[in-house]
């Protein structure tokens, strides 16, 4: 596998990175966040085609997989998996345009 030739800037209000998507002419980056909470809030952050940052919004709490459907913004809002006890107001399921239209309970 291909490595970087010289290591990034680590960025230490970030967890990861969850993917990456163009639509027209702006690019749409999934954010996890790294919090002094656990399970913290999403963000998409939205660029130009040359990755200068446009804006950014929230998106739900370990938001997975954002894209678009007939228009719309969609993506996977993710609950902790059995016995990590986290306890937040956001429920695991899909959203819909910042809405949960479909509640999984993750125990």
């Amino acid at each position: 596998s291909a490595q970087p030739e010289t290591e990034g800037e680590f960025k230490k209000n970030y967890n990861y990175l969850n993917n990456i998507i163009r639509q027209g002419d702006r690019s749409y980056i999934g954010l996890n966040l790294l919090t002094t909470t656990q399970h913290a809030s999403s963000e998409v952050l939205i660029t130009d085609l040359e990755l200068n940052e446009i804006e950014r919004f929230k998106l739900g709490r370990e938001s997975h997989y954002f894209q678009f459907i007939d228009g719309n913004r969609v993506a996977i809002n993710a609950n902790p998996s059995k016995g990590k006890r986290v306890k937040h107001a956001s429920r695991s399921g899909l959203m819909v345009e910042g809405e949960l239209v479909f509640a999984h309970d993750s125990q």
